[in-house]
């Protein structure tokens, strides 16, 4: 079906017809905050971000030079207290074989002294 953006809120979408469903597909869960939050439409209102989303780098080819620094600080500013470092994943059984292969790799440095 097709669907009203502009109507749609939070976890409900609106279809072209007005019917008003809650979103349980959530466009593939990349809206984990729901249709036009309203923080996220006032963060595209910053130039920087317009910049961003018009020119849609491919960021494994040509990131934007400010591309790590944004990315770690919208990570560690949700960080548990204490964690000075974050790695993406791809999905979650990337993140648990990495979080098994770094578990491997500290237990061997501690036991090797470092």
């Amino acid at each position: 079906f097709f669907v009203d953006i502009a109507a749609s809120q939070g976890n409900y979408v609106v279809d072209v017809d007005g019917n008003r469903l809650l979103d349980t597909f959530a466009q593939f869960s990349s809206l984990p905050l729901g249709y036009n939050h309203p923080e996220l439409l006032e963060a595209v209102k910053s130039e920087e971000l317009q910049r961003h989303l018009v020119n849609r780098t491919a960021l494994a080819m040509y990131p934007p030079s400010d591309y790590i620094q944004h990315v770690k600080d919208a990570l560690m500013s949700v960080a548990p207290t204490g964690m000075t470092e974050v790695a993406q994943m791809m999905c979650g059984a990337c993140s648990n074989e990495n979080a098994y292969k770094v578990a491997f790799m500290l237990y061997q440095a501690h036991q090797r002294g470092k």
